[in-house]
């Protein structure tokens, strides 16, 4: 008559076989281990022999680093000088009691930009300037009528700090002034 052990290694193998499982190996290592009521233990177990290590792999030698290119040399653009300061110049100016009469210009500066109006006789005309960034500036004035300009008017002239100086030609009657900037 089998052991009950026997009976249980059977029973265990059936079932496998019954679930369709590769019950071999796992009956096969049933069937030889050790039964406390068996009087002879079942094979040795094979010895184990350690796998040899891969090798490691070669390590990288790092030479040290080569110093970089050095960089360009960046020019180095100089800045233009800063425009005249914002503000707003006035210069007046007597007729010489004949043809040219009295007259007045003024100029604003505002970010870089100018604007302004002549005043001469009885009209008022607007100036078209251009200012330059070291403070020099021109421009000119039509008087008109119509369709007709009457006269044009020329304008030229500094802003150096609080001071500007002016040279204004048209209608036969130069005209030349100074001003500071109005506080």
């Amino acid at each position: 008559m089998p052991s009950p052990a026997a009976r249980a290694r059977c029973a265990v193998a059936s079932l496998l076989a019954a679930a369709g499982l590769a019950a071999l190996p796992l009956a096969a290592g049933l069937a030889y281990a050790e039964d406390p009521f068996q009087s002879a233990p079942g094979p040795a177990a094979a010895p184990t022999v350690p796998r040899p290590r891969p090798p490691a792999p070669p390590r990288e030698v790092h030479s040290p680093p080569t110093p970089a290119e050095p960089a360009p040399a960046v020019a180095t653009i100089p800045r233009p000088p800063p425009g005249p300061p914002d503000g707003t110049w006035s210069i007046y100016g007597s007729g010489d009691g004949g043809r040219c009469g009295d007259w007045m210009v003024r100029l604003s500066v505002a970010r870089g930009a100018a604007s302004g109006f002549l005043s001469i006789g009885k009209g008022t005309l607007p100036l078209r300037v251009v200012l330059q960034p070291d403070g020099s500036f021109s421009g000119n004035a039509d008087s008109a009528v119509g369709v007709y300009t009457t006269a044009q008017y020329t304008l030229s002239g500094n802003i150096a700090g609080d001071r500007m100086t002016l040279k204004l030609d048209g209608a036969g009657c130069p005209r030349t002034g100074q001003a500071r900037r109005a506080p």
